[in-house]
């Protein structure tokens, strides 16, 4: 339950987040509502949010609703700490975040931190491979372009059809116990754009052996609002590779964060402050702590400003009990693209 107060800042959270031809919008798409049975078409927007606020506390459904909100407004600072305290958002807490400060030995601007995850989380998704008997095969994937998902080599080859292929987005659990089933993407036609295929054991690994993979959606995810088919609402995005730079990314105890499925489970975080181990010679491979379970492979890892850094694609393979991660650092792959005349578009937070 809400008091008082807090329903008046959910009701300008929501308020200052959406129109009224918006928050209409966000009921009816998201969550099968109808504004008019909490408000008349003559009353004040914010009175209306006020009722509709109200409603949903009252039947403690206040964390479905805040979920809907940051669906459609993954960025919104305001509308993130209001899911993060109803933990309906991407989970993470605030001992970690001063853990985080304080080995860094840097400051971070929380504000920044906490809009860029939330923009983050829904441009990750879990790749699901199968066929008649549902699917039999897991990783990881993440958006690199509107219609473009970024995922390891090995994850998806071999491809029997590419109807066996969909990208599921936004796959988590509620704060209530419940888990959001997601929404899915399947493959284009052409959904080939990339296949650089991961190196011989035992060998040193070549630039053009990054186990990496592009796939072409049907649909352009991160043109489209989070949600259903006609949601309104702040597009998906994706995320950007970046120059190539690594800009001390890579230098030794550094921070690697990585957003990823698990075991194929709802949507993780990982953290680890004293991630970056090192990189191999030739910059093709980067080890780092940051914990991982098959599921994983192809995850995006972010340093502590969430600039992204590389994508996961194994673990220490030498000892039964594995000592570190290793992925393939960005600069490494913007290398590959442009030797391939890919350009990857930029996105504008």
């Amino acid at each position: 339950m809400l008091s008082g107060p807090e329903i008046l800042v959910w009701t300008d959270a929501l308020f200052r987040a959406f129109s009224a031809r918006e928050f209409s919008d966000l009921l009816l798409y998201r969550l099968d509502d109808r504004l008019d049975q909490y408000a008349s078409t003559t009353q004040p927007l914010r009175e209306a949010i006020a009722d509709v606020v109200d409603a949903y506390q009252r039947r403690d459904k206040e964390d479905v609703l805040i979920s809907a909100a940051v669906e459609a407004r993954p960025r919104n600072e305001a509308l993130l700490r209001l899911a993060q305290k109803k933990h309906a958002t991407l989970d993470f807490n605030e001992q970690g975040l001063e853990v985080l400060i304080r080995e860094s030995n840097s400051f971070l601007n929380i504000s920044q931190w906490i809009d860029k995850v939330g923009g983050l989380q829904v441009r990750v998704c879990r790749i699901e491979i199968g066929g008649s008997e549902g699917a039999q095969k897991f990783g990881t994937g993440f958006l690199v372009g509107p219609d473009l998902v970024m995922t390891n080599w090995h994850v998806v080859e071999p491809l029997p059809r590419p109807e066996d292929l969909v990208c599921r987005f936004d796959y988590k659990v509620l704060s209530n116990g419940t888990t959001s089933v997601g929404n899915t993407f399947a493959l284009a036609v052409d959904w080939k754009v990339l296949l650089s295929p991961n190196s011989k054991a035992g060998q040193v690994p070549q630039p053009d052996e990054l186990d990496i993979a592009i796939l072409r959606l049907r649909e352009p995810a991160g043109s489209l609002p989070v949600g259903k088919l006609g949601a309104t609402g702040s597009n998906r995005g994706w995320i950007s590779l970046g120059s190539g730079s690594a800009n001390g990314a890579f230098k030794t105890h550094s921070p690697v964060f990585m957003i990823q499925h698990p075991l194929a489970e709802p949507l993780k975080l990982a953290l680890e402050t004293d991630g970056i181990e090192g990189l191999n010679a030739n910059g093709t491979r980067v080890r780092y702590r940051t914990n991982s379970e098959p599921g994983s492979s192809g995850s995006p890892c972010f340093d502590q400003q969430w600039n992204f850094i590389a994508v996961h694609h194994s673990g220490d393979q030498t000892s039964p009990q594995p000592g570190y991660n290793e992925g393939i650092p960005a600069p490494a792959i913007v290398s590959l693209l442009r030797s391939k005349g890919l350009v990857l578009p930029s996105f504008a937070e």
